[in-house]
């Protein structure tokens, strides 16, 4: 998938080149020459015709991210994902049928770009028995997914039974975050624009050693089936657009000066570890002890506590992931000083003397504090009451945000304007299209989410009409804000567009 007004070029010499609607090339064919033309076959298969009429190039010998019906990889051949869901430059994961028959899915080092260990595999290599092996990894038309060995039996990728019933278009992607997905989206169109799951590997990719889901530093977690990644407390990320991406720290410890404990605090991270790290382990250990050794080790930047061990790592850490099922800690050690680290409230360990300064100051401060609190809570309570009052609004909503606006679902937006088939009109940030949402009839404005300031202008739109009420002004009725999708929902006018008043002439 790419942006909205992509555009693909064949000419010879250059052969096939696809490019964003900046101009930027986001892939290309390489060199071609001697060609006559081009088309894309029923099964989604674009083929490139030389002057002899041969085939001299066609895409699912040379896939990206994505198999289709019919396709078929031999030995050797690989697809790899994106960079991320807008990043559409080659990412850091491979699905690749290896010379000995084996289906892997691997990601990459960042450094070399040599292939990692194996997160996934299929097992269909037979180092005793050769036509036993994997021979062709097949996605046959009916939209099962198998591999077929040199003896000619074949082993199942997609489960059995899996494959829904009816008349569906499938495709199998390998997707940013490393998990190879096999989606289903029906040949007749019910009005829902979402690909549905139909199975995914692995199951949970932060829990597979060797996956490297996250960057360096980084720590992945997993959110309905998909991985998160988030730097820790103390680091940021590399680059902001990559949240995949590694994390660089804001203190490295050294040996090198005066290094002293003293000088040295840390913060607790609860079920977080970095298991390739380790170059010390303590066993058998106790929190207490680990902590202290830590701070007396100047190598050491981050120990983690588990089942009774004390592992010390270095950075960078890798593999980092959040284990919420069992009882691990991380310590991240920090420089006395560093207020970012020192103000994390849920995180930074208390000591004894500051539990004592903040009992003493609430013996003192009680009374007042109380009566404060309560003041505050009962003013509150009273402008929240007012503000629901005066902000009754005809299209429901389970969440509201400032000025009472409601907040859409993208799903219900797409069922109230028919799949945005009636489209009113174009700007540079969006489309517009006509809707009914309940009995009112609505405009929706659908903003470009890949353009450079979409989220400034969605912001500034929602935030500055919100607060407007006049009666020349169309009103902002809500908004959509899920994931890649912004919608604005204003209120329906019948009589045409301000501009038609004042410019069109009479007839």
């Amino acid at each position: 998938m790419v942006p909205s007004g992509s555009k693909v070029e064949l000419t010879n010499g250059s052969g096939l080149v696809l490019s964003d609607p900046e101009g930027k090339q986001v892939w290309t064919s390489g060199s071609i020459s001697d060609l006559s033309y081009g088309f894309m076959n029923d099964t989604g298969n674009f083929v490139i015709v030389g002057s002899d009429s041969r085939k001299i190039w066609e895409s699912f010998n040379n896939p990206a991210d994505t198999m289709l019906p019919t396709q078929v990889m031999d030995r050797g051949g690989v697809i790899s994902s994106k960079m991320s869901k807008t990043n559409f430059s080659t990412g850091k994961f491979q699905l690749r049928l290896l010379p000995d028959g084996n289906l892997v899915l691997n990601s990459l080092d960042i450094f070399s770009g040599d292939a990692d260990d194996a997160y996934y595999m299929t097992g269909t290599n037979d180092a005793s028995d050769s036509t036993n092996s994997g021979y062709q990894y097949i996605f046959n038309a009916t939209g099962y997914l198998y591999i077929l060995r040199s003896n000619g039996e074949i082993y199942d990728v997609t489960p059995r039974d899996s494959l829904p019933s009816g008349d569906y278009y499938h495709r199998a992607t390998l997707d940013s975050d490393g998990v190879f997905t096999q989606y289903y989206y029906p040949k007749k169109f019910t009005g829902d624009i979402l690909w549905k799951v139909i199975w995914f590997v692995p199951e949970n990719i932060c829990g597979e050693d060797g996956s490297s889901a996250c960057g360096l530093n980084n720590v992945c977690s997993l959110e309905n089936n998909r991985i998160k990644c988030e730097c820790p407390p103390g680091f940021t990320l590399l680059d902001s657009n990559i949240p995949m991406g590694d994390c660089k720290p804001d203190f490295v410890p050294s040996c090198d000066g005066d290094y002293g404990e003293e000088q040295f605090d840390f913060i607790e991270l609860p079920n977080i570890d970095w298991p390739k790290s380790d170059y010390v382990r303590m066993n058998p250990s106790n929190e207490e002890a680990c902590k202290s050794s830590y701070l007396k080790d100047c190598f050491c930047a981050v120990t983690v506590f588990r089942d009774g061990q004390c592992w010390k790592k270095q950075i960078p850490l890798s593999n980092g992931r959040k284990e919420s099922s069992v009882y691990v800690k991380a310590f991240l050690k920090f420089r006395k000083g560093n207020h970012s680290l020192q103000s994390y409230p849920e995180l930074l360990r208390e000591n004894k003397n500051q539990r004592s300064l903040i009992l003493l100051g609430s013996a003192l401060l009680s009374t007042s504090a109380f009566v404060i609190i309560l003041l505050t809570s009962v003013i509150y309570d009273g402008f929240i009451r007012v503000q629901q009052k005066k902000s009754q609004n005809p299209i429901s909503s389970s969440k509201a945000v400032e000025a009472s606006l409601p907040r859409i679902t993208y799903q219900e937006l797409v069922k109230a304007t028919n799949g945005f088939k009636d489209e009113l009109g174009k700007g540079a940030f969006g489309a517009v299209y006509k809707g009914v949402l309940g009995t009112k009839t609505i405009t929706v404005k659908k903003l470009h989410s890949l353009i450079q300031d979409v989220q400034k202008e969605f912001k500034t739109e929602v935030n500055t009409i919100a607060r407007t009420n006049h009666k020349n002004l169309v009103q902002l009725l809500g908004y959509c804000d899920e994931g890649e999708q912004r919608l604005l929902i204003y209120e329906y006018m019948s009589n045409g567009t301000l501009a038609s008043f004042l410019f069109e002439k009479d007839t």
